[in-house]
Formats: C-alpha cells, sequence, structure tokens
C-alpha cells in the first residue's frame, strides 16, 4: 500500500473512522464510494477511484448532472449505483 490515512468524523457524536488511500493503491475495495465532484470532473474522479471498487461496492452520485449516472454505469456498471436526486431549493 503506497499510502493510507485515517480520518476522523463525527456523526451522533460517534467517532467514525474512514480509510484515504491514493488512488494507485491497490488494496481492500471501498464498501462505499461518494462522488461529490463538478460534473466537469467526474470522468477524472472516476479513474483516481478504479482501483478502489470491487464486487460489493456501492457508489453513490452527489452531483445535479443529468449525464453523471450514465458516465458512471458506463465505467462500472448499473448494479453498483446507488440512485438519487441532487438539486437545490425546495421541492
Amino acid at each position: 500500500m503506497r499510502w493510507a490515512k485515517t480520518q476522523w468524523i463525527y456523526c451522533n457524536k460517534k467517532q467514525c473512522a474512514f480509510c484515504v488511500v491514493s488512488s494507485e493503491c491497490k488494496s481492500t475495495p471501498a464498501d462505499l464510494l461518494i462522488f461529490a465532484v463538478k460534473s466537469t470532473a467526474l470522468v477524472d474522479a472516476i479513474q483516481i477511484a478504479r482501483n478502489q471498487v470491487g464486487n460489493q461496492t456501492i457508489i453513490l452520485l452527489l452531483l445535479n448532472d443529468i449525464t453523471s449516472e450514465s458516465i458512471t454505469v458506463e465505467a462500472f456498471g448499473l448494479e453498483k449505483l446507488l440512485l438519487c436526486r441532487a438539486g437545490h431549493g425546495c421541492c
């Protein structure tokens, strides 16, 4: 492993550990990958994260771009994608 670092995040006053690894690292695949980038950076983000995707990885897109789902499905397959809707304002 090239490098790994634990970041502490608190959720409901409980400490949660997230392991951050370099894009070259071929370690245990991620359980969850969250893409929260501008749509113009999605293709690069997919390439960076490619080594971290395994059979059980779930991918969540936090983009409000109409093409982001199709780009991600093409890269990883529909079965990996957790569909959601990101938007602005009140529904």
